[in-house]
């Protein structure tokens, strides 16, 4: 494969990836509530559950979310040094996601902003 095809192969996977920021963030709460209701944590109450119980619902969520903006930036990035400006799009915005997804996850599993 030459260059050209694989730096446009990149920038459809980034394509990809960042289409799939938004199931993965879907699937990412879904997965969240249903391992929250299976330690008994009723869905409109307190927050209940002890640390290790939050710790193990907030990772499988928050991956579900990091993983595809991770990908897109990685992407962007690769994009970028073959010297196409488009990568700086996917390197930004996936970039915001992840860190704006972790963060996020992380103040609102542990009381922040309740």
């Amino acid at each position: 494969m030459t260059v050209s095809r694989d730096v446009e192969k990149a920038i459809r996977n980034a394509w990809i990836w960042l289409v799939l920021i938004p199931v993965g963030s879907v699937l990412g709460q879904l997965a969240g509530h249903l391992i929250a209701l299976a330690f008994g944590q009723a869905e409109s109450g307190p927050l209940t559950m002890s640390w290790w119980q939050v710790v193990i619902v907030v990772i499988p969520t928050t991956l579900l979310t990091v993983v595809p903006a991770y990908m897109s930036a990685q992407l962007g990035v690769r994009i970028k040094n073959s010297g196409r400006k488009l990568g700086w799009f996917f390197a930004l915005v996936g970039g915001f996601i992840c860190f704006a997804s972790v963060v996020i996850s992380l103040l609102t599993s542990f009381g922040v902003g309740q």
